[in-house]
C-alpha cells in the first residue's frame, strides 16, 4: 500500500476528495445528533385543566389550562378533541374600547420554549360546542390535546366554579 493514496473506498462519489475512515465515523455521529435534536419533541405539561358549568340548557361550555414548554424549542397547540362535545375550537378574547371580542384561533396557540401559556390569564379558552350532556360542578371531562411537535396528550378537565381572583 503506498502512502498518501487514498484507497477507491475512502473517495467521496462525484467529487475527487477523500476523506478518513475516523472522520466519516465523526461526521456520520454528528448527523445522527443534529437530526435527533431537531426531530425531538417539545416537552409539554399540561396544568389546571378545568371547565366552568355553563348555565341550564346552554349547549356550549368554556376550558381553560395552562400549558408548560420545557422544551428548548417552540411547540403550537393545534386542536383539542373531548368526549363531552361535538367539537372544540380555541378562541380568544381581547377587548376593545371597553367591548369584548371573541375570535377563533385557526393557527392554533403559540407554545414557546421554555414557558408557560396560561389560556385564562392570556384571554384564551377552549370553547366546547354542542355539548352531548350538562357539565355540572364535580365532573370530568376527557380530552386529547394536538400539538404541532409533541405526541397527543390525553386531558382531564375538572368541572368547577370559576375562581375568584
Amino acid at each position: 500500500m503506498t502512502t498518501g493514496s487514498p484507497r477507491r473506498r475512502d473517495l467521496i462519489p462525484s467529487t475527487g476528495f477523500w476523506i478518513s475512515a475516523p472522520s466519516r465515523a465523526l461526521c456520520a455521529s454528528l448527523l445522527l445528533f443534529a437530526t435527533a435534536a431537531l426531530a425531538a419533541p417539545a416537552a409539554i405539561e399540561v396544568e389546571s385543566a378545568w371547565c366552568a358549568p355553563p348555565p341550564k340548557g346552554v349547549t356550549t361550555g368554556a376550558c381553560y389550562l395552562a400549558l408548560r414548554n420545557d422544551g428548548a424549542t417552540e411547540d403550537r397547540l393545534l386542536g383539542v378533541e373531548a368526549e363531552a362535545a361535538g367539537r372544540v375550537e380555541m378562541h380568544v378574547t381581547k377587548v376593545t374600547d371597553g367591548i369584548g371580542r371573541m375570535r377563533p384561533l385557526l393557527d392554533g396557540v403559540a407554545l414557546p420554549a421554555e414557558s408557560v401559556v396560561d389560556f385564562k390569564e392570556k384571554g384564551y379558552h377552549l370553547m366546547l360546542v354542542g355539548l352531548r350532556g350538562p357539565l355540572l360542578e364535580g365532573a370530568t371531562v376527557q380530552g386529547v390535546l394536538r400539538f404541532e411537535r409533541a405526541e397527543p396528550r390525553p386531558v382531564l378537565f375538572h368541572v368547577e366554579r370559576p375562581r375568584a381572583p
